[in-house]
């Protein structure tokens, strides 16, 4: 390139700069359609991504424990010596079904004793009911007989359900749980002597958080998973 050789030094700057400046003008039209990012700075530059909106379900887990929904502690209700007991720890029961039994000892004595008096006592009110429809009086009124007969009832009532008492029987349906006593203990009144539950329905009992409180309201359905890894569904309570 003979003709650049031959051009003087400040010749040779305004040619460079005039095609500098060209190709500065040229670059402009080429991408004109690029829009400028501006960038303060001293900022870091930061990678951006889409986000849309999705549907959330919120699950909150809650470890516990299952407790029989019934149960009960069987007390006895008379005094006596165990002298039978049916139920076995683990054994299913119907209720009515005999737990316990308890030496009847006098029992059977003053039962017969009370059915006797009741009888006597209904004879001679009988015979002073028919004397005064006569116009006759005893030695006893009316309202005496009819007073001791009423007292003579009373006490065989008394009787039988002491009688009845020495058979302890399963209040409901279940399991028999626990066996407080043994065969030859005696026990008195209100002494606990069977533990019995009913499985059939059973609850689910846990400790809830409070920051979780507006989630779990009494009537929510839920899904428990026991130890033997069954799902199982359940309604919350209080």
């Amino acid at each position: 390139m003979r003709w650049w050789d031959n051009l003087s030094v400040t010749n040779k700057w305004l040619v460079g700069s005039t095609a500098a400046l060209c190709l500065w003008l040229a670059s402009g039209m080429i991408f004109k359609d690029a829009a400028p990012v501006a960038v303060a700075p001293g900022l870091p530059e930061v990678q951006t991504t889409l986000v849309t909106a999705e549907d959330y379900q919120r699950i909150v887990k809650v470890s516990g424990f299952t407790e029989a929904e019934q149960k009960a502690t069987v007390a006895a209700q008379t005094a006596g010596r165990i002298q039978a007991m049916p139920a076995v720890r683990g054994m299913d029961v119907k209720a009515g079904d005999v737990l316990l039994e308890l030496d009847p000892a006098d029992r059977v004595l003053k039962l017969n004793s009370a059915k006797a008096e009741v009888a006597r006592t209904g004879k001679l009110l009988k015979a002073g009911r028919a004397l005064a429809k006569e116009g006759y009086t005893a030695g006893i009124t009316l309202a005496e007989r009819e007073s001791n007969h009423q007292r003579a009832q009373e006490a065989l009532a008394a009787a039988e359900l002491d009688m009845q008492y020495t058979r302890l029987t399963a209040p409901f349906d279940g399991v028999v749980e626990d066996l407080m006593v043994t065969v030859g203990d005696f026990v008195s009144v209100g002494t606990p002597v069977i533990k019995l539950v009913n499985r059939s329905n059973v609850l689910l009992v846990g400790n809830v958080a409070q920051a979780d409180r507006d989630v779990l309201q009494p009537g929510v359905t839920v899904s428990a998973t026991l130890l033997n890894g069954t799902t199982v569904p359940a309604a919350l309570r209080a």
